[in-house]
């Protein structure tokens, strides 16, 4: 599986709360989920989905 995000501005990954936190040129930060996990779970949901 491939995961592949289109993201502007500085980016940043907390392993701590399993998030990364985008800073947009304009000051703004958004936080989302970590998309290791994120690609994680969709494996493991193929995985399941293929088994049927």
């Amino acid at each position: 599986m491939i995961e592949v995000k289109n993201m502007a501005g500085e980016i940043y990954y907390d392993n701590t709360f399993n998030q990364h936190i985008r800073t947009n040129p304009d000051g703004k930060t958004e936080a989302f989920d970590d998309p290791i996990l994120q690609v994680n779970r969709q494996r493991q949901q193929l995985v399941e989905w293929l088994k049927f």
